[in-house]
């Protein structure tokens, strides 16, 4: 079996352990596993894209060489809890919540990752190479309102998905579940590094038709630009304060998720 198979099962079946184990109420679907250059040109200009706080691979790792990034699906029996504006929203406040559901979904998925990062750093290590969990995951900038290590724009770099209008990363999959990562020395001689995707799977990038994520916002933190190909004005200050209402009644769960639950690029079966 070659290194890019071993993780990829290595992920795979430690998910379906830890569930068991945990006994976990929420239930996941099979994982997508990407590896990105971390010498690469998207890396070498990484701070342009995202903030100028974010690292870089080598940052965590001096001697990195590829960085795995992995999707985990939710369910569609779990985005509709979340979808469900009747059940969700407070009659006084009027404010929709995310469902009780989504709120434990996200922090035992929180807890699963966390531990899997380091069982996959110390699993790397027992084969020869060099890994670590990057700590600049967990830094955030409350001035800018963003993080460190964006798990999306490292998704992105290995080849998992492209940008929906939300900003979420529509993997072959969809875009309703979690990524994460890890860096580590492994050669990109040894591990064919993936790309990023240039085939759009945004439908109202392509062709302004969907915008689902964007109609869906309670708060309406998502405006739609005149130009379809461009980014909506995100306001993440309105996100942020939907996400704390939230972590206030669900205490662990700053999420909402909303933008996930309905739009076509929730769920996906591409090759």
């Amino acid at each position: 079996m070659e290194l890019r198979e071993k993780i990829e099962s290595f992920i795979a079946e430690y998910i379906v352990k830890y569930s068991r184990d945990r006994q976990l109420q929420t239930v996941f679907g099979s994982p997508l596993v990407g590896f990105a250059d971390a010498g690469s040109e998207y890396f070498a200009n990484i701070k342009a894209v995202t903030n100028v706080h974010h690292a870089h691979p080598r940052d965590i790792l001096p001697d990195a060489g590829i960085v795995i990034a992995y999707y985990i699906p939710f369910t569609k029996e779990l985005a509709e809890t979340n979808d469900n504006k009747a059940a969700c929203t407070d009659p006084e406040s009027d404010f929709e919540h995310c469902s009780e559901k989504w709120a434990r979904a996200y922090i035992e998925l929180n807890a699963l990752m966390a531990d899997m990062n380091e069982a996959l750093a110390d699993f790397v290590r027992s084969l020869g190479y060099a890994a670590a969990v990057p700590a600049e995951a967990t830094k955030f900038d409350p001035s800018i309102l963003m993080s460190y290590w964006s798990q999306r724009h490292i998704a992105f770099a290995a080849g998992l998905g492209t940008f929906g209008m939300n900003n979420m990363l529509i993997s072959k999959k969809g875009c309703c579940g979690r990524y994460n990562s890890i860096v580590t020395a492994i050669s990109t001689s040894v591990i064919t590094p993936d790309v990023p995707l240039t085939e759009e799977r945004c439908l109202f990038k392509k062709n302004g038709s969907c915008g689902v994520c964007m109609r869906r916002c309670p708060i309406h933190a998502l405006d739609p630009a005149d130009d379809h190909k461009k980014a909506p004005v995100f306001d993440r200050a309105a996100c942020y304060s939907s996400c704390r209402i939230n972590d206030a009644k669900y205490p662990g769960a700053d999420v909402c998720g909303k933008c996930v639950t309905a739009a076509a690029c929730a769920f996906l079966d591409l090759k």
